[in-house]
């Protein structure tokens, strides 16, 4: 891609003076037109546009290109958001994991505190206090 703007020619990565670059490629005019055209542009449109090919003028189509870059785009989204999935999958897998470990090793100190008189109800709500806190601090 050769660009040509206020005395100075750009080459790809090269800036060169326009003398010198007039030196090398000659004394050639460069420019670039850039046609978008609405998906709903008829092949009738574009060969009337490819019509004004000639030797000096250069058409290209980046129809095919756009489509391979959109599907490229997609396949990382895909990819991704199935990556954040098995994160989330394991994250819940390790909270339920926890949560009953800590129940399964409290199991004699909640018969204790039956024994001292907690029924089901209050059991119930302090595991369940636990496993929401649990929850947030995993």
């Amino acid at each position: 891609m050769i660009t040509h703007n206020r005395g100075i020619a750009q080459m790809a990565d090269r800036v060169l003076q326009v003398s010198v670059f007039d030196r090398i490629m000659g004394n050639t005019k460069y420019g670039l037109i850039g046609i978008q055209l609405d998906s709903n542009a008829t092949e009738e449109t574009i060969a009337e546009i490819r019509s004004l090919e000639n030797d000096d003028i250069i058409i290209t189509d980046q129809r095919e290109s756009n489509k391979q870059n959109n599907a490229t785009y997609l396949a990382v989204r895909i990819v991704c958001y199935g990556f954040l999935a098995t994160v989330g999958i394991i994250s819940l897998f390790n909270i339920v994991n926890s949560i009953s470990m800590s129940v399964s090793a409290r199991i004699k100190q909640y018969g204790a505190m039956r024994a001292v008189g907690m029924d089901n109800r209050q059991l119930k709500r302090m595991i369940s206090a636990e496993a929401y806190h649990m929850q947030f601090l995993v």
